[in-house]
């Protein structure tokens, strides 16, 4: 309702970050993932890679395959962790295990090395 002002409410991105934060510690993946990409953004207030990484985190192991898929990329990319190629592979592949298509991990995963691919596949089988 705060996000986007709706129901009779100003938009208040700051307050709707307070509600997400406080359904995200109640274990709502939804929020996880949600709270995760405004502390990247700043939405709502101020940026917050390292936190936002521990949510995303949080929710991809929780079974959130579009979070698994996001983390996937914080790891690529190496936002709020140091990137990890392997780690990327690997919860990139859960999430495709679950149905998930992304073109641009799909091409990255092609780009992995044959051990680092094999090393990706065997971390995807032992994560949640």
């Amino acid at each position: 309702i705060y996000a986007n002002g709706v129901g009779g409410k100003s938009r208040d991105d700051a307050q709707a970050r307070r509600l997400l934060a406080q359904a995200a510690r109640q274990n709502y993946d939804t929020a996880q993932l949600d709270l995760a990409t405004w502390m990247i953004e700043g939405r709502g207030g101020g940026r917050d890679l390292k936190s936002a990484f521990g949510w995303m985190k949080q929710a991809a192991e929780g079974g959130n395959v579009a979070a698994q898929n996001r983390l996937a990329k914080l790891y690529m990319q190496g936002i709020g962790t140091e990137p990890d190629l392997v780690l990327a592979g690997a919860w990139y592949i859960v999430a495709r295990r679950a149905g998930l298509i992304d073109p641009e991990m799909d091409d990255f995963l092609q780009g992995l090395s044959d051990d680092q691919t094999k090393q990706a596949l065997q971390k995807a089988n032992r994560l949640p």
